[in-house]
């Protein structure tokens, strides 16, 4: 296994998770999206429940309840299940049938949730994005995150405090130092992950600013560039030259 060997879940997290699974549950499924990717990426990756040996992170948690409404609409997806959903599939199935034999009987039951996590935020996704509205009701979503994550990793630079980490825990509470400079991840597991994540999405908030969505456009551009250079990486400054010439 890997993380923390207990159960590493602050109160405020604890408040945002019922009422995120209560939202998911009872709203319709357009709006489902935002306090999803709200949860998601604010919270902490560390914070968890452990139970019966497994890492139960936020995110899995997330991922199963979500998966109870997929189910209770009779997994209606857009488009049905088609070929990209079966290689899903066999890759999830794959992957951690290949780690359990490698290293059995050493996170075994980690794999599983892995594998939980995975086909059930996968077709979670698959059921609350269907339409183009839904894609720019989500982007937009993420530029308010990109912006929040944007500014913390500003503040984790300069200031050298993770404010995620120290104030809610699951996330180290000061960033790592790296040939003499700091790299900022806010609520990632690292900071590679945290600046990848924000170059990435450039290109998706470029899309909506096509789509008259201006505001959010630059709020999101903003965020993610703060996080691409705040991460201190090549490996997402490589990925943020390449989605911005993507557009060219």
């Amino acid at each position: 296994g890997h993380g923390a060997s207990g159960t590493v879940l602050h109160p405020i997290v604890a408040v945002a998770l019922l009422v995120t699974i209560v939202l998911m549950l009872r709203r319709p499924r357009k709006y489902v999206i935002v306090p999803l990717l709200l949860c998601t990426f604010l919270v902490p990756r560390g914070q968890q429940i452990m139970l019966a040996g497994a890492h139960f992170y936020v995110r899995l948690i997330l991922a199963l309840a979500g998966f109870i409404r997929v189910a209770k609409d009779k997994f209606l997806i857009a488009g049905g299940l088609n070929s990209v959903d079966k290689i899903v599939i066999v890759w999830a199935c794959y992957r951690v049938f290949a780690d359990i034999v490698t290293n059995w009987p050493v996170g075994a039951s980690e794999q599983m949730a892995l594998l939980l996590s995975v086909l059930c935020g996968y077709f979670l996704l698959r059921y609350l994005i269907q339409t183009e509205d839904d894609v720019a009701r989500a982007a937009k979503t993420l530029a308010v995150i990109a912006l929040i994550l944007g500014i913390s990793m500003v503040l984790e630079r300069r200031l050298m405090v993770n404010l995620f980490g120290t104030y809610l825990g699951g996330a180290p509470t000061g960033p790592e130092i790296r040939n003499g400079a700091a790299r900022a991840q806010a609520t990632f597991g690292h900071s590679i992950l945290a600046g990848g994540f924000g170059a990435t999405l450039v290109p998706l908030f470029v899309w909506l600013w096509s789509k008259k969505a201006r505001a959010a456009a630059v709020a999101g551009v903003v965020g993610s560039s703060m996080m691409v250079i705040t991460a201190n990486s090549s490996t997402p400054l490589l990925a943020y030259t390449a989605g911005i010439l993507g557009l060219v």
